[in-house]
């Protein structure tokens, strides 16, 4: 039986009118948790907003719990393509005017050119010496059989400051030279070749012979020659311009490989050699010998130069007001105090190297760390609100959290720093304090002050600091157990390296005979060999070098004219053996039978309790006040002293913040994982009652349409009687 708009065609009854009616009544359930989950979006939001202004604090937070934030003077020059600096907090303020006049750089020299990298370089037994500045001297054995690549690979592994490498010039001819570079710039570090008994030219600039073109016409003989006197190598190539025979034919020059030209005609073919350098006369010459076939017009002959330097040790100069400085490194430490210049290029002019105080930059960022303070402040205040005369509630209206975050927060902001013995020791003693609505403001002025009269005094109220009664204490780190405050340190034993020190000292003439140390560091083995008349100072730049080169952590030195030897590092797990080819009296005094050295760990007490070496650092007991502090101890013997241990501001609510922040179980994660939980709940719960909803319709459109099936029923019987009934009163 259908229906028409709803309405029943028997009954005259709007069904539908009455479904929808009854179902809007049986949703008010749906209705109540559909606001809900309104109200859960809201406090979503709420505290989506709330986390991301908590980082923001966060970040001030732990800018200001740096020491290095604190860190006053800065350098910053006017040209930081030629110059670049930094500053240390003993540089004083002020302007100076720096120009760089030259860069320190390294000893290259470079041997004439070879067929090959395979190339033959000796004609019998000899060797090849040499040295960088008053380095030691390296000697390379070489024969008939030697190689360029040979030689290389022998001065490479000798060392001695050299590096030695094979170029290809890309000439048709010869290309393969060997290019040696010294390692250290400036001038001192000139590379020195005092033997040569190899082929390779290392002394004497060059004129190679010429190549003839292959395409050329001419077929003649060509020669080059002369004595060069330029101070740079050169690709010079000859083209014939006037085609003709030797004597008549004209040619051009270029003298660097073909960028520019003379101009055509400016020289002649001749059978006597020809300066092709003209004015210049840089002695590069050229002569023809007559062919069956003349010069054509593009025919083209080239010349190499050789210059066996390549470039010049020297060492970097600066001038500083007018008063020139040199270093043998691009690096000036010492040219203006406190500041470190770098040198990076040749200026046309003087930069302005300016040195400042960070005091504008401290201030900086204590009045950010303040702003998002009270953001963060303002918007829990906002969102916890309730509004009476409009009875409204905020989101978090209710919620202990955002309240208890912002509470804790207000009293770390308040209270005195534990542990620092100075008036600087709340944070309203740097112009920072709470106003009547809550926030913070701040007083530049005061806060100025307080950094020019000690600003090592503000920092310790921001950051994490310990200060010991001696220098040689210092704080290595602490946990989260560890209690603020004073305690007594007793080092009952220093740590030391493994250590090895020679009994007989060398004088300036050197060793009276080679020796040769062996080293074991764990499953290592190494041997240097240390030759006669080697002075200690050279024979502990071979040793480091060799020590460094292999991995080793160990080191040479001078002690007393006497050479040491010792690990890097600290501690009983440094170890390591050492013996000598010579006897205990001979050499170093190091001796054949074999020494074994062993470091010791720092010993003693912090807090009067027994402490925990390893190496150099002391870690106090973890059943004490003092668990999770360990202590840098760089003192040679025994000592007793103090230590106080601090915690600032900016470290104690970086630690409270990381709790609320914590990604599983801080406040706004659990609120988070809260609400998306409870969104899900209540989705299912609308799911469930929309199903009810859906088969209750279901079963009231079944009814309503089997109502109207008997109602046609009952009135098609109706109209059957009726007509009966009719035919009988008939």
């Amino acid at each position: 039986m259908s229906f028409a708009s709803g309405m029943g065609l028997m009954s005259g009854i709007n069904f539908s009118e009455i479904i929808s009616g009854l179902r809007q009544a049986n949703s008010r359930p749906i209705f109540q948790i559909q606001s809900q989950q309104q109200r859960l979006q809201a406090q979503g939001a709420a505290m989506q907003l709330l986390g991301r202004l908590t980082d923001d604090f966060k970040s001030k937070v732990d800018s200001l719990s740096k020491p290095e934030s604190f860190i006053r003077m800065s350098a910053s020059t006017s040209d930081t393509a030629a110059l670049t600096t930094t500053a240390s907090s003993t540089a004083a303020v002020g302007s100076y005017s720096v120009q760089v006049r030259q860069l320190a750089q390294s000893a290259r020299v470079a041997s004439q050119g070879l067929d090959s990298a395979q190339a033959r370089v000796a004609d019998a037994e000899g060797s090849f010496q040499y040295r960088v500045g008053d380095g030691e001297l390296k000697s390379i054995a070489v024969n008939a059989g030697t190689s360029l690549a040979d030689l290389r690979d022998a001065i490479n592994a000798a060392g001695g400051g050299v590096r030695a490498s094979i170029v290809s010039d890309g000439t048709p001819t010869l290309p393969a030279r060997l290019v040696l570079s010294a390692e250290a710039t400036g001038a001192a570090n000139e590379l020195k070749i005092t033997r040569n008994d190899t082929l390779l030219n290392f002394a004497t600039p060059t004129v190679e012979e010429a190549v003839a073109g292959t395409t050329n016409k001419f077929d003649g003989t060509v020669t080059s020659g002369g004595s060069y006197t330029g101070a740079a190598g050169r690709n010079v190539i000859v083209e014939i311009s006037s085609a003709g025979a030797v004597g008549t034919a004209g040619f051009r020059v270029s003298l660097d490989g073909g960028l520019s030209w003379s101009a055509a005609d400016a020289f002649t073919t001749s059978a006597t050699p020809v300066d092709v350098t003209g004015t210049a006369a840089e002695g590069i010459e050229i002569a023809f010998g007559a062919g069956a076939t003349e010069f054509a017009v593009g025919d083209r002959f080239t010349i190499d130069t050789f210059v066996p330097v390549l470039q010049q040790a020297r060492d970097a100069i600066i001038e500083v007001d007018g008063i020139a400085i040199s270093r043998a490194t691009n690096e000036f430490t010492e040219a203006i105090e406190g500041v470190t210049l770098t040198a990076r290029k040749v200026s046309e002019s003087a930069a302005t190297v300016t040195v400042s105080n960070q005091k504008a930059q401290i201030g900086g960022q204590v009045k950010e760390f303040v702003d998002a303070y009270n953001m963060l402040a303002t918007e829990i205040a906002r969102q916890t609100a309730y509004n009476v005369d409009a009875q409204v509630a905020a989101p978090l209206f209710g919620d202990s959290g955002p309240a208890g975050l912002l509470s804790g927060l207000r009293s770390t902001l308040g209270q005195a720093v534990k542990g620092l013995d100075d008036k600087t020791t709340t944070l309203s003693a740097l112009g920072i304090s709470f106003g009547r609505d809550g926030k913070l403001a701040l007083d530049l002025t005061k806060l100025n002050k307080a950094l020019d009269e000690d600003s090592d005094a503000v920092a310790r109220l921001f950051v994490e600091s310990g200060r010991a009664t001696s220098s040689s204490v210092k704080l290595h780190a602490s946990g989260k157990e560890t209690g603020v405050g004073e305690y007594g340190v007793v080092v009952t034993q220093a740590a030391s390296q493994a250590r090895v020190v020679g009994t007989r000292s060398v004088g300036p003439e050197g060793l009276a005979q080679s020796e040769t140390l062996s080293f074991i560091a764990g499953e290592q083995s190494m041997n240097v060999t240390l030759s006669a008349g080697m002075t200690l100072a050279q024979a502990i730049v071979k040793i480091n070098t060799q020590l460094g080169d292999n991995g080793y952590e160990l080191r040479a030195s001078d002690e007393g004219g006497r050479l040491a030897i010792h690990s890097v590092e600290y501690g009983s797990s440094e170890k390591f053996s050492i013996h000598s080819n010579l006897d205990a009296g001979l050499g170093f005094g190091i001796g054949t039978a074999t020494i074994e050295a062993v470091g010791t760990d720092v010993a003693g007490r912090i807090g009067g309790m027994l402490a925990t070496g390893k190496g150099q650092v002391l870690k106090a007991s973890p059943n004490g006040p003092a668990a999770g502090l360990e202590l840098l101890i760089t003192a040679g013997e025994p000592m007793n002293t103090s230590f106080t241990l601090s915690r600032g501001i900016a470290w104690e609510l970086g630690r409270e913040i990381a709790s609320a922040t914590d990604s599983k179980t801080g406040l706004f994660s659990v609120r988070a994982e809260s609400i998306d939980k409870r969104m899900k709940d209540y989705d299912k719960r609308i799911q469930t009652l929309q199903s009810r909803l859906d088969k209750e319709e279901t079963r009231m459109r079944a009814q309503f349409t089997a109502l109207e099936q008997k109602l046609a029923s009952m009135q098609s019987q109706g109209s059957f009687l009726t007509a009966q009934l009719s035919q009988i009163i008939r």
